[in-house]
């Protein structure tokens, strides 16, 4: 009679630590990517953008390229080479 108790005990003490462990610790850390990837503007890795175009409404389209060494270039409206323009992270 005594074991088959112990038994239930455990079986619910398994039942609460599954819970905890599946709710309160893996979810929570999938929240919080989530949330991370949530805060950024975009979801694209820096490196892979060589071109850059910029518009609105009443304004020329300004359109940036990367160069070598991953500096940027302005190529409209006005064509200039500005070396202090380097690759920044998102």
């Amino acid at each position: 009679m005594r074991y088959r108790k112990h038994m239930v005990y455990a079986a619910v003490l398994i039942i609460l630590l599954g819970y905890y462990a599946y709710f309160e610790v893996f979810r929570a850390e999938q929240r919080e990517q989530k949330e991370e990837a949530d805060k950024k503007v975009f979801a694209l890795e820096p490196d892979t953008v060589d071109h850059v175009a910029l518009s609105g409404k009443d304004r020329p389209k300004i359109v940036l390229t990367r160069g070598e060494e991953k500096s940027w270039r302005l190529q409209s409206p006005v064509e200039s080479e500005r070396t202090e323009w380097k690759s920044k992270s998102f």
